[in-house]
């Protein structure tokens, strides 16, 4: 899974850099470590079974029943909604800021109204305890020693590592 919000510029595929390796506000930072969610944003849930995440990709594919709607048979409806959480490895942790995207309830809700449940729906998400990589812009950058992480950053990429 990856969510492009922005698209960085690279010829090759870097090796993710260690946390506390964290540059300059407004650098790139390209990371990976363990999600850890933040109990204060720690609401999000799969609308298909209601398992916490930090963030949801919800594709939904719908198959047109009825004479009139030829129109919509193929369509998908898509949308991502995501939590800012720490994402830590060996080195230390960062505060990953993801945009707030539009509620995934709300979109699968629309859905089953108006389109029924006999279409093929997706759930793609990011829990606590998953390797991910995130890619993004250094906002702020942190004496470890007094706060619980070294940088807060701007996501502009996330996925699943290996």
């Amino acid at each position: 899974m990856r969510w492009f919000l922005d698209i960085f510029t690279r010829d090759a595929d870097p090796e993710p850099q260690a946390i506390s390796a964290a540059g300059e506000v407004g650098g790139r930072i390209d990371i990976t470590g363990i999600v850890e969610a933040i109990e204060a944003s720690n609401d999000l849930k799969s609308p298909l079974d209601g398992s916490p995440a930090v963030a949801l990709h919800y594709v939904a594919h719908i198959r047109a029943v009825g004479q009139h709607t030829e129109e919509i048979d193929g369509l998908v409806i898509q949308g991502s909604e995501g939590r800012d959480f720490i994402l830590r490895d060996d080195s230390g942790a960062a505060l990953i800021q993801l945009e707030p995207g539009s509620s995934v309830a709300r979109l699968h809700a629309h859905v089953i109204t108006t389109h029924g449940a006999g279409n093929e729906i997706n759930v793609e998400a990011i829990v606590p305890g998953d390797r991910v990589r995130v890619r993004g812009r250094i906002r702020a950058v942190l004496d470890e020693a007094e706060a619980r992480w070294c940088c807060v950053v701007q996501a502009n990429e996330l996925e699943h590592a290996q």
